[in-house]
């Protein structure tokens, strides 16, 4: 489970990097405006803090989660699937600026 859930955190980081990276991509975009360039680099700079914030989210969730299986067997199986549900919650976002709509897929 450890070298799952490592390469679990790995994609989503990689994932937030790309955000950021569009982030800053949009910030360059000169139609948008500098009021929209501030607003997107200042997005881009937020994520490091956003990702970190999102993991500890994850693991006390997906931790309650065991904890209520309190003595059963599934406990792990459970935090194993909470994972994989945040996970795949994570890998697809809603972007209302893109034209492909809600829930474009990432990874």
């Amino acid at each position: 489970m450890q070298r799952h859930k490592k390469r679990v955190t790995a994609e989503t980081d990689l994932l937030a990097s790309k955000i950021a990276a569009d982030f800053r991509k949009s910030a360059q975009d000169k139609d948008e405006g500098q009021v929209a360039a501030d607003l997107m680099r200042k997005a881009a700079d937020s994520m490091p803090e956003s990702q970190t914030a999102w993991k500890i989210y994850r693991e006390k969730h997906c931790q309650t989660v065991e904890y209520t299986w309190t003595t059963g067997s599934g406990a792990g199986t459970a935090h194993e699937i909470c994972l994989f549900v945040l996970q795949s919650n994570a890998c697809t976002i809603s972007d209302p600026r893109s034209k492909a709509g809600a829930g474009t897929k990432i990874l």
